[in-house]
């Protein structure tokens, strides 16, 4: 038998991973102890910060009003029975209380407001409820209210704003899984931002201006009677909210008047909450929307025809019969989602060179992923990889097209193939190429691929 007729179909495989544990960020090291009663040490963070609030409700009051905070005398008045007081704070370990709302109660503080289109809010929210909610946000006492924060039937968290119209914001994922999240609401020169758990889940950077208001308006949490009433009705299209009414339980909020918080103050303040809150001295913050799938790819990858056609699975990229006078070439497709601020990045590696069940080994092609090069003549021995990413960020762009594709050798460490700069979703095509020469021994060749997926902070 001749060494073209006895080759065996030499698969490729990969291995699909989260590196959830990835760009960690440490929190080492806790607050001093001194601080205000019940206050717990995210409290004092907050109320004692490098930029005061202009409100800042703890919910940790037994009766009366709430207090606040942030030292500027802005009690919260909190509607007769309904919150419940004295439930399980975010810090429930630390003596942390929260107010459970059941759909009917409300805080609101004096009427001080003035317009401003410079403004941060944020609350730890935690419920179950199927019927939404108003979180937060500012009202009057004629039904006027913008600069909104609620949470649909279905559980995604909205924010919203009247700049000519009735603008949106909008988490893809889903909170009302009984856990605790905190969410913030940005405006000002940097434009319009919500976050969840410290990541930006939606933004809009053409807004830059909420509701024209005369006068001064109350920043209200956990309910507002006019939230889903005409001409406004925020909550009562595409993605339902039936309750004008927040079910569920609120901690630790707090406004910053004419001043918007940047992602890291927003990351920063998270991160220190969550040490508080889970007694601990390091804490890191991981993706939680990361969403890595990997497919067969059929038709051209980065403008190569695939000569094996649709035969790639999630896990095996088959080359078939491999010979000198035809090169063999296979791909999948790789999908990533993720909402980390700076995107995400996909490298790959191989566990060693292309080698047979005899110990051959086939020689990797010329080029590299900095300069990747054209594939080997015919007849000669090669094996690489393309991507149909044009524009990877670390380096020339369109580097593995010019013309027709360019392919690489695998290095010993990781490689990026693909990647965004942004919170976004997108398929990039990885295409695999081997061609044999006239004394490649025969056998079954394989290699083991490792696909890495790391969201970028």
């Amino acid at each position: 038998m001749d060494a073209q007729s006895s080759w065996e179909s030499p698969d490729i495989y990969k291995v699909k991973r989260r590196l959830a544990a990835a760009a960690m960020v440490i929190m080492a090291g806790l607050l001093g102890s001194v601080m205000p009663a019940f206050a717990t040490l995210g409290d004092f963070y907050y109320y004692s910060g490098p930029a005061s609030s202009s409100l800042y409700w703890a919910f940790d009051d037994g009766s009366g009003a709430t207090e606040d905070w942030s030292n500027k005398g802005r009690l919260g008045t909190v509607t007769a029975a309904d919150p419940l007081r004295l439930q399980p704070g975010v810090d429930s370990a630390d003596n942390n209380f929260a107010f459970q709302f059941n759909g009917a109660g409300s805080v609101t503080s004096p009427d001080v407001f003035a317009q401003s289109d410079t403004f941060t809010q944020m609350a730890w929210v935690k419920t179950t409820s199927t019927t939404g909610g108003f979180i937060m946000g500012l009202a009057s006492a004629s039904g006027d209210h913008d600069r909104m924060v609620w949470i649909s039937d279905a559980g995604h968290i909205y924010a919203g704003a009247y700049d000519s119209g009735f603008n949106r914001l909008r988490s893809p994922a889903t909170y009302n899984d009984g856990q605790w999240h905190i969410v913030v609401q940005t405006l000002g020169p940097d434009g319009w931002h919500l976050y969840v758990d410290s990541f930006e889940v939606d933004s809009d950077s053409s807004v830059h201006n909420a509701e024209p208001y005369p006068g001064t308006r109350m920043f209200v949490a956990g309910g507002y009677s006019e939230f889903n009433h005409a001409p406004f009705g925020w909550g009562v299209v595409d993605d339902p909210t039936s309750s004008s009414y927040f079910n569920g339980s609120l901690d630790e909020v707090v406004y910053f008047h004419d001043s918007q918080k940047s992602a890291e103050q927003i990351r920063d303040l998270y991160n220190h909450a969550m040490t508080e809150r889970r007694d601990a001295d390091v804490k890191g913050v991981v993706d939680p929307t990361l969403t890595f799938t990997v497919a067969g790819a059929s038709g051209s990858c980065n403008g190569e025809a695939q000569s094996m056609g649709a035969d790639s699975t999630a896990s095996t990229v088959n080359l078939g019969a491999v010979d000198q006078v035809a090169f063999k070439t296979a791909a999948q497709n790789l999908t990533v989602g993720s909402n980390a601020a700076n995107g995400w990045s996909v490298f790959v590696r191989a566990s060693a060179p292309m080698t047979s069940n005899t110990g051959h080994a086939i020689a990797s092609v010329p080029g590299t992923n900095a300069i990747p090069a054209g594939f080997p003549a015919l007849g000669s021995e090669g094996f690489g990889y393309t991507t149909s990413d044009l524009s990877l960020s670390d380096g020339t762009a369109d580097r593995f097209f010019s013309g027709s594709a360019r392919w690489a050798a695998f290095a010993a460490g990781n490689e990026v193939i693909a990647d965004e700069n942004e919170p976004t979703s997108s398929t990039t095509c990885v295409g695999y190429r081997m061609g044999v020469s006239p004394t490649t021994p025969a056998g079954a060749y394989s290699t083991q691929i490792t696909y890495t997926v790391v969201p970028r902070f």
